[in-house]
């Protein structure tokens, strides 16, 4: 990915250190078993985190803290400081009393929707068109309201996903050249999961 789409990472002004995203402190890691009890969030955090839904990225003081940056682009909100409102938002409602990590790594959306369809809980219609909607979307904005959805089904079922995959592909969801690739992993990860799934 060019430097033009990443940016840097902020710093916290303590030790210099690269902040960390709020999800990141609660992972979940594939095939982990009896590993370190695992953190959950505080229900408050999450609340704040929901709040920010069809807000604009920085005006919801409750949310401040949990942004990595909060700087403005040349021409407005920057990419990423976008993709990470989303992606907090999104992950507020999917943690949402959830007693185990819903951020789950080297899971994408694309295969955590796969398996969702894969149990069967769903109408398979229903998901893939709810699923299909969020994919041809071309606004990231659009794309949040949609996923919120999408989401909430997945909490349903305690299907995570890889939130920092996620926060990537909403940063490149808002270039044309690399939302194709974004659509191109999503649907290949969504058609190739069910075989696998239990």
């Amino acid at each position: 990915m060019s430097e033009a789409i990443t940016g840097s990472p902020s710093v916290d002004r303590p030790g210099g250190h690269p902040r960390r995203h709020y999800w990141q402190r609660f992972a979940a890691h594939e095939n982990s078993v009896g590993g370190p009890k695992v953190r959950i969030p505080e229900g408050g955090d999450l609340a704040a985190l929901r709040r920010g839904a069809g807000c604009q990225p920085g005006s919801v003081p409750q949310l401040w803290p949990f942004y990595t940056e909060l700087t403005d682009a040349a021409d407005g909100i920057s990419p990423r400081l976008r993709a990470e409102h989303h992606a907090l938002v999104l992950f507020g409602f999917h943690q949402q009393s959830q007693k185990v990590p819903m951020n789950v790594a080297k899971t994408s959306l694309g295969a955590a929707v796969g398996t969702l369809a894969a149990r069967e809980r769903y109408s398979a219609a229903a998901l893939e068109r709810r699923f299909t909607a969020a994919a041809t979307t071309e606004d990231v904005d659009g794309l949040a309201v949609l996923l919120r959805g999408l989401v909430t089904q997945l909490r349903h079922e305690k299907i995570g996903l890889d939130y920092d995959m996620l926060f990537d592909h909403l940063v490149r969801w808002q270039y044309p050249d690399a939302r194709s690739r974004v659509r191109r992993r999503w649907g290949g990860d969504y058609y190739l999961t069910p075989a696998i799934a239990d």
